[in-house]
């Protein structure tokens, strides 16, 4: 199988795979034309020149060469214009160690995944790193690395050191601005397009329609050099999942077909990722569903969320309950956390409290109530922070309730309005200006709506949002304003 090349990580560049077709005049890319094979003979005028020959499973060779300088300290310092080999070598018996010059040492453990594992910090390696036998390098400029599965590649030093029937790799990257693509049909059924910066060539790629003609062994890869986003950019892959860039690598923060909160790739691992508009659009939470108690309940319940509930999520808990005997809710999903402070109503029967739980694994997952209690759970997908918090009450008793004013920080949060009454009164939210989500109630207590309400601003809320009650009642509201974070 072809070797693998590890891009490096680079200080100011993400490096993200593209086909040669998808290249574009404009595009600043990174080519690595890249060739193995037996050496074949070696020749050193100028330059170490080795002609290489490949095996093919059609069983006719095909053809290449390798460079390397003759005097290695003139190359670039540049990694991405350097010329790079490596000579292939078995991997090392089970159990064998390495000393590297920095001091570190390290164990190969057969049978595994090729890598070997640090057991002692050096200067530079550092113990319970994996790394490719040929990575175990302490020179600066080795940035461009090589492995596979099933064989050690160790970097050249010196061309002299290479031997005829040596198998080796060879690698030249190149970087640069496309400013012309240049097609040419080199015979009939072979056509290069050939990449171009500056009048010369960065790379190319070859179409073949005719089976005759054979292949030569060398070939490019091409990859988009971008700069490195700000620090907490987001971005969105194909697959739904949502993405933040922390200053060295992407976090992954909301769940795709693909990925899931807690992966952490580069750039160029994850296909197909698009930086989003920075700063990023901000949206309110949005609800994933709503879950109530059922009407005229008095004993304990369960409810439970549906499968779609996933990693991130978070339950917002609205819980009306006596005062006599508070109680609070559990949830299956992780531990409920309450948001502000009990809200009683103005004589004193009953109170409400919010919890907010995050979920700490994909759904389904139960919320369990106590008797003599009411609930509304509201799924909020991708999670969601408390931005602002206010209750009130109401005494002398009133047919009209509004909710207190809260002051939050985002300009674009889900405003939530909770409105309860102890004793009996409907509480009805039609010209409320919000959206119902839930109004559980039982025959003679515990009247409990909820509704949302999209802001558009950070300003403060006013006391508003009005409710109006079935008859005189003393109830308590509360605003929770939650936001992504």
């Amino acid at each position: 199988m072809p070797v693998y090349y590890q891009i490096p990580d680079d200080p100011y560049y993400d490096f993200v795979p593209i086909a040669g077709p998808g290249i574009q005049l404009g595009m600043d890319v990174l080519s690595v034309l890249r060739c193995e094979g037996t050496v074949q003979s070696a020749s050193s005028i100028g330059v170490w020149a080795f002609p290489l020959s490949m095996d093919t499973p059609w069983g006719v060779p095909i053809s290449g060469v390798a460079l390397y300088p003759i005097d290695p300290h003139t190359q670039p310092a540049n990694w991405w214009q350097r010329l790079a080999m490596w000579t292939r070598t078995a991997k090392l018996a089970d159990g064998a160690m390495v000393t590297v010059t920095d001091g570190s040492r390290w164990k190969y453990a057969a049978n595994e995944d090729g890598l070997m594992l640090c057991v002692k910090s050096g200067t530079q390696f550092t113990r319970g790193q994996r790394l490719a036998r040929g990575s175990l390098t302490t020179d600066p400029k080795d940035l461009l690395t090589a492995d596979d599965a099933a064989w050690d590649w160790l970097p050249v030093k010196d061309g002299a050191t290479v031997s005829v029937s040596d198998y080796v790799s060879f690698a030249w990257p190149q970087a640069g601005v496309v400013d012309n693509i240049a097609t040419a049909e080199l015979t009939p059924g072979y056509v290069r397009t050939a990449i171009q910066y500056d009048g010369a060539d960065l790379g190319f790629f070859d179409t073949i329609t005719d089976p005759t003609i054979p292949a030569l062994a060398m070939t490019c890869d091409f990859y988009q050099r971008l700069l490195k986003p700000v620090t907490w950019t987001d971005s969105r892959a194909p697959d739904g999942s949502r993405w933040t860039y922390n200053g060295t690598a992407y976090a992954c923060w909301g769940k795709g077909t693909a990925y899931s909160p807690g992966a952490i790739f580069r750039r160029g691992e994850i296909t197909g990722l698009v930086d989003l508009p920075n700063p990023a659009p901000s949206l309110p939470p949005q609800i994933r569903e709503v879950l109530q108690t059922r009407d005229d309940l008095t004993a304990s319940a369960t409810l439970t969320t549906s499968p779609s509930v996933v990693t991130g999520d978070v339950l917002l808990i609205i819980y009306a309950c006596d005062v006599a005997s508070p109680t609070v809710p559990t949830s299956s999903a992780g531990t409920c956390t309450q948001v502000g402070t009990d809200a009683h109503d103005a004589i004193d029967d009953g109170m409400v409290r919010v919890y907010r739980c995050p979920v700490g694994s994909d759904g389904p997952h139960t919320i369990d109530v106590a008797a003599q209690s009411t609930a509304v759970v509201l799924v909020l997908a991708d999670d969601a922070a408390v931005d602002g918090f206010g209750k009130a009450n109401f005494d002398p008793p009133v047919v009209t309730a509004t909710l207190p004013s809260v002051s939050p920080t985002g300009d674009t949060d889900l405003l939530v309005g909770v409105y309860y009454d102890a004793t009996g009164k409907d509480l009805g939210l039609s010209g409320s200006g919000l959206v119902q989500r839930a109004n559980p109630k039982v025959t003679t207590f515990n009247r409990l709506s909820v509704g949302t309400v999209e802001l558009e601003s950070s300003d403060p809320t006013a006391a508003a949002y009005p409710t109006s009650l079935a008859d005189y009642a003393r109830p308590a509201t509360l605003a929770i304003a939650m936001k992504r974070p």
